[in-house]
C-alpha cells in the first residue's frame, strides 16, 4: 500500500507540473493574442488612413483633370475670339465702304 500511495503522490506531482506549464503557455498565449489583436488594430487604422488619402488624392485628380480640360480648352477659346473679333471689323470694314463708297 505504500507502494500504491508513493505513485499517486508522484502522479499528483507529475500532474502540479504539467498544470503549472499549462498555466504559463495560457499565459504566453494570451500575451500573443493581445499582440496579434494589437497589430490587427494598427493594420486596420492604417487601412482606414490609406483609405482617406486614397479619396484625397482621387479628389485632387479630379479637380486636377478639369483644370488641365480648362487649360487645354482655353487657346480655342482665345482663337474664337480673334477670329470672332477679325471677322466683325472685315464686315464693319465692308460696311464703311459700302457707305463711303455709295
Amino acid at each position: 500500500m505504500p507502494e500504491e500511495t508513493y505513485t499517486k503522490d508522484q502522479d499528483i506531482a507529475v500532474l502540479a507540473q504539467k498544470v503549472l506549464v499549462l498555466e504559463r503557455d495560457s499565459e504566453k498565449n494570451q500575451e500573443t493574442h493581445k499582440e496579434f489583436l494589437s497589430r490587427l488594430e494598427e493594420i486596420s487604422n492604417a487601412k482606414v488612413r490609406t483609405d482617406v488619402q486614397y479619396a484625397n488624392i482621387m479628389t485632387k485628380l479630379d479637380k486636377l483633370e478639369i483644370a488641365v480640360e480648362e487649360l487645354r480648352e482655353k487657346p480655342a477659346r482665345r482663337w474664337e475670339t480673334v477670329v470672332t473679333a477679325a471677322l466683325q471689323w472685315i464686315v464693319v470694314a465692308v460696311m464703311a465702304a459700302i457707305a463711303i463708297f455709295k
